[in-house]
């Protein structure tokens, strides 16, 4: 069994976290609300050097700062936040060394006077013990002794002890907010259930009353508009299918702005999953904030499968006190959320970037593979060989399965969305400078899928073989 590891509030380590390396850091002590809800003996709150940003890390991801981390970074690739970071607890260790040498003086010292007192106090018990032997050496004392322990064993031995409740001390507890959650398509759906899942007391809406009725056997409450939403909730998160569908929502007749002016100011909390346009996120935050709400917006990185699986990463900017509140919400949803130091029209940019990257992701293997079949090659043993090379990620692996087994929807939702995110990418480049040759081309694949209603990425790549 490994040795246990001990952290303090200062200490320099080196943490993990998915999908990043190794990195250097500072065990920091945690806001005030946000002890209560966190796992304390099996994670500690980290500061990251370099990013600036602060997140929960388990115990067994952190390592203590040392020569050999320094030197195993120094072998791999870094991007400038990671050198930056590096440069940073370098810089800072000089000055933890020198803290830790004072503590241990004093600590020494304080040993070296209370030494006199606990070797008497040994002393003393060693002289009480060995009365205790002599006397149990007495044969009639030893028979009475032993006859008391059989009687006392025969009555436990007899008991039948009956297991007691467990709790597993990594499920963290549902919180005590109320939560409200606007927007029940796949993904939205698939989010309610993980929080009632996890106990949670949830408010659902949708335009769509029918989305509704499969939540009704659960006792959700179901509010008529974004306005009551607001009115029974402390949390209200929002999952609909673009920007215009937020806008609604939140400027709209009985919308959340409505709501926000009947509250008490700060009395409420706005959490923003849609992918949209950085404007727009501008504009949504600032309303928010005008009428007393608190704006966090969460980019949800991932598929619906990944949301099925609680695999989701969740990149946030805006509020720090809502991110925490939304810990357990968070926790129910993905294995990881962070909150960045981006603000909210940065963190736009970045999801509709990562939605780009996943939308050429799919034409460029869904070509692949059609090349590999007009090569009489095996797909299988393709993709196998993909997913054990330098290309091997789950993005890839989830697409070539999907494209494999032909395992799409029959609905056109899903070419809809990945359209949209091409089309808003394509957006960011207001001026035309830089010319978006591969993304210009896979939205022109998913416009043609949409317009002769196609279903999902099965028909980008039945169109590749054209």
């Amino acid at each position: 069994m490994a040795a246990k590891k001990h952290f303090n509030v200062g200490d320099l380590i080196w943490a993990k976290m998915k999908g990043f390396p190794f990195w250097p850091g500072r065990i920091a002590k945690p806001p005030t609300d946000a002890r209560s809800s966190a796992p304390k003996k099996t994670r500690h709150y980290v500061f990251f050097f370099g990013s600036e940003n602060h997140a929960w890390i388990k115990d067994q991801n952190i390592v203590h700062h040392s020569e050999e981390m320094l030197q195993s970074a120094s072998t791999k690739k870094k991007s400038n936040s990671l050198k930056l970071a590096i440069k940073q607890i370098t810089k800072e260790a000089p000055k933890n060394a020198k803290l830790l040498v004072k503590a241990k003086k004093s600590l020494k010292k304080s040993r070296e006077v209370s030494a006199s007192g606990t070797e008497k106090k040994i002393a003393k018990y060693k002289k009480k013990v060995q009365r205790m032997k002599v006397k149990t050496e007495s044969p009639k004392v030893r028979k009475k002794v032993l006859s008391k322990r059989r009687v006392i064993s025969s009555r436990f031995t007899r008991r039948e002890l009956q297991p007691g409740p467990t709790r597993n001390l990594h499920e963290p507890r549902p919180s005590d907010k109320k939560i409200g959650f606007i927007g029940l398509g796949k993904m939205g759906k698939t989010l309610v259930k993980h929080l009632l899942t996890s106990n949670h007391m949830v408010t659902i809406y949708d335009t769509t009353f029918n989305n509704c009725r499969d939540f009704i056997q659960f006792g959700v409450t179901i509010a008529l508009t974004p306005d009551d939403v607001v009115q029974m909730c402390d949390i209200i998160f929002c999952c609909v299918s673009d920007s215009e569908a937020v806008k609604r929502v939140v400027f709209g007749n009985d919308g959340i702005l409505s709501g926000l002016e009947r509250s008490p100011p700060g009395s409420k909390g706005y959490v923003e999953m849609t992918t949209m346009d950085s404007t727009t996120s501008i504009e949504i935050a600032e309303a928010i904030t005008s009428k007393g709400g608190r704006y966090l917006q969460a980019t949800l990185c991932g598929t619906t499968t990944m949301a099925e699986n609680g695999s989701l990463l969740i990149l946030s900017a805006g509020d720090q006190q809502v991110f925490i509140d939304c810990n357990t919400c968070f926790c129910s949803f993905s294995g990881i959320a962070r909150l960045l130091s981006y603000d909210v029209g940065c963190l736009s940019k970045i999801n509709i970037i990562n939605n780009m990257l996943i939308g050429i992701s799919h034409v460029a293997l869904a070509e692949c593979l059609t090349f590999v079949e007009r090569c009489n090659l095996n797909p299988d043993l393709f993709m196998d060989i993909v997913e054990n090379s330098q290309l091997g990620s789950p993005l890839l692996a989830h697409i070539g399965e999907s494209l494999l087994s032909r395992a799409f929807p029959n609905d056109t939702s899903a070419v809809k969305r990945q359209q949209k995110d091409l089309q808003l990418a394509l957006s960011l480049d207001t001026n035309g400078e830089l010319k978006m040759f591969v993304t210009a081309m896979a939205n022109e694949l998913f416009k043609r899928a949409k317009r002769d209603h196609y279903s999902d990425v099965y028909d980008v790549y039945t169109m590749a073989n054209y």
